[in-house]
């Protein structure tokens, strides 16, 4: 009796420990889930990923009639009718604002002047601007210091366009800019998207298409810009930025144009009828590779 007692209790301490190895074993969907976690999709020194631009709360929705001060925080304001000002007509003072025009216009009267500005927006993150035609203000819109702000599916007329300084992480995607004096300037700006935006002139064109001044490790990708005054992109004093699959066309000077510009990459870009595509001035170790010219005689070659 006393060693079937004995075996007994053998088995059972047994079939414990085989129980609880299985306990602690990683279940297959635990090691399914783990291995199907997708890879960390950031950008590093070339800025943050498109879809990681903002993190917003939920937002409220509040109708918008006038010009006016936009002051609540986590609101979608949503534009009703065409506006008009003698001044600057939005200034955003909150963070997590949407301001939605519907195709709706602001029209700023022809001021020359660079201080009157359509929309305005001074240390925000999380802002989106969207759906607006902004026409004849000193500067269409004005972004200064914040960081994570998108403006995008807006047309600019005959302003001096879109100003960005000394903020990161925005996106500028996908606005139309016509007659600006320089359409897209970023000054001190980093880890910012620039793409998929048209420039065009129809009185003279731009001084500038795109403008970068003291910036660093930003992507310019995927615009088109036709008949700049001067040059199509122009960078100065700024490294580490990418200029890739750019159309071109048409600049009055340079195509693109480097000046104290240097560490920069310009890759698959097409650079059509310029008095000179490319031009470096005090610039160095700029990587250029399949980059296609077509020269005022419309010979193609590849830089």
């Amino acid at each position: 009796m006393n060693g079937f007692m004995t075996l007994v209790l053998v088995l059972a301490f047994s079939l414990s420990l085989l129980l609880s190895g299985c306990t602690n074993k990683p279940s297959s969907d635990a090691v399914s889930n783990i291995s199907s976690t997708p890879a960390d999709k950031t950008l590093g020194k070339q800025g943050t990923n498109a879809s990681e631009t903002t993190s917003k709360s939920p937002q409220s929705e509040l109708p918008l009639s006038t010009c006016s001060r936009l002051d609540a925080a986590n609101t979608k304001y949503i534009l009703s009718n065409d506006v008009s000002s003698n001044s600057t007509c939005f200034d955003i003072v909150s963070d997590n604002v949407t301001l939605d025009c519907r195709g709706h216009v602001l029209y700023g009267h022809q001021f020359d002047g660079p201080t009157i500005y359509g929309i305005r927006i001074i240390n925000r993150s999380g802002i989106r601007v969207g759906n607006c035609i902004i026409s004849e203000f000193g500067t269409g819109i004005r972004m200064d210091g914040g960081r994570r702000n998108e403006l995008e599916n807006n047309t600019l007329n005959k302003n001096q366009d879109i100003e960005i300084s000394y903020s990161d992480e925005n996106r500028i995607s996908n606005n139309i800019l016509k007659d600006g004096v320089i359409s897209i300037n970023l000054y001190s700006a980093r880890g910012t998207q620039v793409y998929g935006n048209t420039i065009s002139n129809g009185t003279g064109g731009p001084l500038q298409g795109i403008r970068l001044q003291k910036s660093a490790d930003n992507r310019v990708y995927n615009n088109t810009i036709l008949g700049a005054a001067n040059d199509g992109i122009y960078l100065e004093y700024s490294e580490g930025n990418i200029l890739s699959l750019n159309r071109v066309n048409q600049s009055k000077r340079y195509g693109i144009y480097f000046f104290h510009s240097s560490n920069n990459s310009l890759v698959d870009n097409v650079l059509s009828l310029h008095e000179k595509a490319i031009e470096e001035e005090f610039s160095s170790k700029n990587v250029m590779s399949n980059n296609t010219i077509i020269l005022l005689n419309k010979t193609i070659i590849t830089r």
